[in-house]
């Protein structure tokens, strides 16, 4: 029975060790680790790498082989483990790497379960670590998308996919997406502890009511001026959350539903969302509601 104590983190510290394994399965106290990777990080910058294969007890696999799935997923194959240490072997170094900093990560407590019931299993001990979870960081900062896998913030960013499922490359990937979600939150909340009391007890869904304006003085001649706006679809200009502190710091209206006092609907990348129906079903009963693409959404910002 896995009994560390780990605390989450609703802050990204100023030292830590992005974590990421692979294994042979799901679940901590029956499947094994195969790959183990870490970075170190320090004021933002990568200063250290660790990674090794880990020989699992081919004994305890059907068949004494890594499942079809594994294998094709992360391109581990037998013949790379058979050679590789037990993890006894590597859990002195590993432990060293990691000290007593925060460990962050995607959906960082799976792999913490994992190697804390190795840890145990190999030295007698927990991973008492502190950690801090990449996972819902995005579910709290871009509720806008769909789904918050590694893969999917990494492909909203635009950042470099290839080489995903193993576990130093994961870790990269991570560091990256990371990196980007910072800067998101820079652009989308008043303050930095504004932004950390949003991680830790802020709604998953982002309500208009949450935004207000940052500036006294409007130009009255703005076109989002005094209109009422709604956006919907996944925006890559800018997340949702700063595209409607815009809105409010140019005197518009963020709404969070499309209503037959909406002014302006804007669509981001999507297709037949239920804002979208709504608004071209108004359209058609003779509501005056216009409907601006991304690149339109922009222009407005930038209007002078």
């Amino acid at each position: 029975m896995n009994t560390c104590k780990n605390v989450q983190l609703f802050q990204i510290p100023e030292a830590y060790v992005i974590l990421d394994l692979e294994t042979t399965g799901l679940s901590f106290q029956k499947d094994q680790i195969i790959e183990i990777g870490a970075l170190l990080v320090e004021e933002g910058e990568i200063c250290g790498r660790w990674h090794s294969f880990i020989r699992p007890d081919f004994s305890r696999l059907p068949g004494e082989e890594l499942s079809p799935y594994v294998a094709a997923l992360t391109g581990i194959t037998k013949e790379m483990l058979l050679a590789a240490p037990d993890f006894s072997e590597m859990v002195a170094s590993l432990l060293s790497f990691l000290g007593q900093l925060p460990i962050g990560g995607h959906r960082v407590d799976f792999d913490i379960s994992f190697l804390d019931t190795a840890v145990f299993q190999s030295a007698g001990i927990h991973i008492e670590n502190y950690y801090f979870d990449t996972l819902s960081l995005s579910q709290k900062l871009l509720p806008e998308l769909a789904r918050h896998r590694l893969g999917d913030l990494a492909s909203y960013y635009q950042i470099d996919y290839t080489g995903a499922h193993r576990a130093l490359r994961d870790c990269e990937i991570t560091w990256e997406c990371l990196k980007a979600m910072e800067a998101t939150a820079k652009a989308s909340f008043s303050s930095y502890e504004a932004f950390l009391k949003h991680w830790e007890t802020g709604n998953r869904r982002l309500l208009a009511e949450e935004i207000t304006a940052q500036a006294l003085d409007f130009d009255t001649r703005h076109p989002f001026y005094g209109k009422n706006i709604v956006i919907t679809g996944v925006l890559f200009s800018c997340c949702r959350r700063a595209a409607m502190q815009k809105i409010a710091n140019l005197g518009g209206n963020n709404q969070n539903k499309v209503t037959i006092f909406t002014h302006l609907l804007v669509q981001g990348q999507s297709s037949g969302t239920t804002k979208e129906k709504k608004a071209l079903r108004l359209i058609a009963e003779g509501y005056p509601i216009q409907i601006l693409s991304e690149e339109e959404f922009v222009s407005c910002l930038n209007w002078k």
